[in-house]
């Protein structure tokens, strides 16, 4: 390694320096005893985690470099994340010993998220991931890490391959169905083999149907619209409480195209379906059973609750219409109903259109190494996406989360650590563009456009506290966090750790109004001389300058002051009932913009701008926009 990408990776140590907020395990070793690091491929990405012991004060720190194998020039890329062990008390914070953290919503936890939280709270590693990769690509990743205590430096370097974005075959043995037979398609799914393409023609065919082979990865089972019309693939309706299931497919190397998927509770059922018990999952991982490589692309649902849930590894789901029928149904549980859920690792999800479904993304338990790229998601019943229970090196990017009942993204909890969030644009959420609840921590979020809305006394209070929620120890560049309509209500709500302990890593961002800590997080116990020009609002919580948080967190060297009202192109849309439509234009930024060039550059992430320096929040002016939902053939 060069002594100035050693300068270099100091600078950017210093910006990614993981402090310790809330207590280290006192008998554990200063010094780190690293484990063997592994690489995962998805098609843009390449996920690392490099499990160590000791190093009880977290001051490890490893950087990174790739190249293409075959080239002579090493690219450097974000240092990976220092996830190290600590001692929590959920029922005190170290400052002062005061209940805060969970305040108020102590009471809730319930076995899953102490289980959860306890694990994630004592996993010693360090991680990270590398985007803007080439498909189908062998790469070489340089990895330095490096502890103070013992004078410790190690380098290593892994092999990793993108893998490529897949082609439906065209080429194989063909299988013709009709729905003149109505038989036709359940024996040939029963008797599918390698190689095998099931060309499903125009009509209806009534169901459940269960495809139990597997293919190989040169040759899938294919079962896809012969294009002579719809095909249509029909349950036995929607049952409330009962589980009921169009295609549920139970073998590996499936693809799954053109399609439609209508009337049952799932539309498509992958696998063991969802998993939220440990013991299970561990099981099912110890057997060798986890599913590999489901495609599932172009197919349209409907008058499903669920559209595609499931567990395997290395899926890719794309380009689909998944419609539900949150709206639909006259009881049924809003809270429930998911777009895309797939339990594993190294998954895709991209290019999907979700509408009025309940989430329309979930990467939850036991799920790592997951990319959730250009999606639109429009008026569904809950969350936009949830990263909830989920693990190290979840990456989300260039998606639309709009007018989701409750909240754009939710934290409920995530102690992954890393998760990804950038160039999202997250609007009209009824409660917060972000979630935080049960001490989530270690996000990054670069490049996002956050925009709550003021409450409207027809809607109710629109918002719990105010629009975006921080998780701990977030990693924040380059975001928009505004409240449409106002400029003097809190845009962000964080921990009272955060600014204490200055753990909140925020810089180059762009506020649309004070900070605040709420209520529930202990906010009546803070005296208000810690935070200078702080004001008590009865029901919410602390409100206070934007300067003073920078003082007090040492955070926010550089920021930018915006209106909302003076930011975009388009007026942003009317605040609106996830039951209705309207517009939903692009929050392309003003020429004049105060958000032009008040960015920063990040390694191999934000790299590639228009004007002086990168702009605020998920368009670049000047810079093509990114195609959201479903492409073209």
């Amino acid at each position: 390694m060069t002594m100035n990408h050693l300068c270099r990776c100091a600078v950017v140590f210093a910006m990614f320096t993981c402090f310790a907020a809330y207590g280290r395990a006192a008998d554990a070793p200063l010094s780190v005893k690293p484990g063997e690091p592994k690489a995962t491929a998805t098609i843009y990405c390449i996920g690392v985690m490099w499990p160590v012991e000791g190093d009880n004060n977290g001051s490890a720190r490893c950087a990174v470099q790739y190249r293409e194998a075959n080239s002579n020039k090493w690219l450097e890329a974000m240092p990976l994340y220092r996830k190290y062990p600590v001692v929590w008390d959920i029922k005190k914070s170290i400052a002062d010993n005061r209940l805060i953290a969970s305040e108020g919503r102590l009471g809730e936890w319930g076995s899953g998220e102490l289980d959860y939280a306890t694990d994630r709270w004592k996993s010693n590693y360090l991680a990270g991931s590398i985007f803007n990769l080439k498909p189908a690509t062998t790469y070489e990743i340089h990895l330095t890490l490096t502890d103070p205590d013992g004078k410790l430096s190690i380098e290593k370097t892994l092999t990793s391959t993108t893998r490529s974005e897949p082609v439906i075959p065209t080429v194989g043995h063909n299988v013709d169905v009709t729905a003149a037979d109505p038989g036709a398609l359940t024996r040939a799914l029963e008797s599918a083999r390698p190689g095998d393409i099931i060309l499903v023609h125009k009509g209806t065919y009534q169901g459940p149907f269960t495809i139990k082979a597997s293919g190989t990865a040169e040759k899938p089972i294919v079962i896809r619209a012969a294009g002579d019309g719809p095909a249509v693939l029909k349950g036995t309706g929607y049952v409330k409480d009962s589980y009921s299931v169009v295609l549920q497919v139970s073998g590996s190397h499936i693809y799954v195209d053109g399609l439609e998927l209508r009337e049952a509770v799932t539309a498509i059922n992958i696998g063991q379906g969802r998993f939220t018990e440990r013991p299970q999952w561990d099981k099912l991982k110890a057997s060798g059973q986890i599913l590999k490589n489901v495609v599932i692309t172009h197919c349209r649902t409907s008058a499903t609750q669920y559209a595609i849930i499931g567990t395997a590894d290395e899926c890719f789901i794309a380009d689909n219409d998944l419609v539900g029928l949150a709206v639909d149904v006259p009881g049924i549980d809003w809270s429930e109903g998911e777009g895309v859920e797939v339990h594993g690792s190294a998954s895709v999800v991209c290019y999907n259109r979700m509408y009025h479904l309940s989430d329309a993304v979930s990467i939850y338990d036991f799920t790592d190494n997951q990319d959730c790229y250009n999606n639109e998601a429009i008026c569904n019943s809950d969350d936009g996406i949830e990263l909830d229970f989920s693990w190290e090196n979840n990456r989300v990017w260039d998606n639309r989360f709009w007018f989701p009942t409750n909240n754009g993204i939710s934290f409920q909890p995530f102690i992954g650590g890393p998760a990804y969030v950038i160039r999202n644009e997250v609007i009209g959420a009824r409660e917060g563009c972000s979630k935080d609840r049960y001490g989530s921590s270690d996000v990054f979020l670069i490049n996002n456009t956050f925009v709550g809305h003021r409450a409207l006394p027809e809607m109710g209070n629109n918002f719990e506290l105010a629009p975006f929620d921080l998780p701990m120890k977030s990693f924040s560049r380059n975001n928009l966090y505004l409240i449409q309509g106002a400029t003097d209500e809190a845009a962000v709500n964080v921990h009272p750790e955060e600014p204490l302990l200055h753990t909140a890593n925020m810089d180059y961002d762009g506020l649309g109004g004070p900070f605040m800590i709420g209520s529930e997080y202990g906010a009546k116990t803070i005296d208000p001389a810690v935070y200078p020009g702080s004001h008590y609002v009865s029901g919410l919580g602390l409100v206070f300058p934007i300067e003073t948080f920078a003082k007090v967190a040492g955070a926010l060297q550089h920021y930018t002051v915006v209106d909302p009202s003076k930011l975009f192109q388009t007026p942003l849309p009317p605040f609106h009932d996830w039951r209705k439509d309207g517009p939903t234009p692009l929050m392309l930024l003003k020429q004049d913009s105060a958000a032009i060039d008040a960015g920063t550059t990040l390694p191999n992430v934000v790299e590639d701008y228009a004007g002086k320096a990168p702009d605020l929040g998920a368009h670049e002016f000047g810079k093509p926009v990114p195609h959201y939902g479903p492409r073209d053939r």
